[in-house]
């Protein structure tokens, strides 16, 4: 689960799909994968589902 800090610098700039997410900082963007979870792709049956659940445990104003 993703919370919102005061703390911490880096946000989530974009949700790829359901197990991917694009991490922004004071350095830049990355990708992160997140471990142990395996999601069907955006092309696949249930990856707009999967992305849009990604996106409601962690929305764009959190800071990870």
């Amino acid at each position: 689960m993703c919370l919102e800090s005061t703390y911490a610098d880096e946000s989530i700039a974009y949700i790829y799909d359901g197990d991917t997410v694009k991490i922004h900082d004071k350095t830049g963007d990355f990708k992160l994968r997140l471990s142990e979870i395996d999601t069907p792709e955006l092309n696949q049956a249930y990856g707009k589902i999967a992305r849009r659940a990604l996106s409601k445990l962690c929305p764009k104003t959190a800071m990870v």
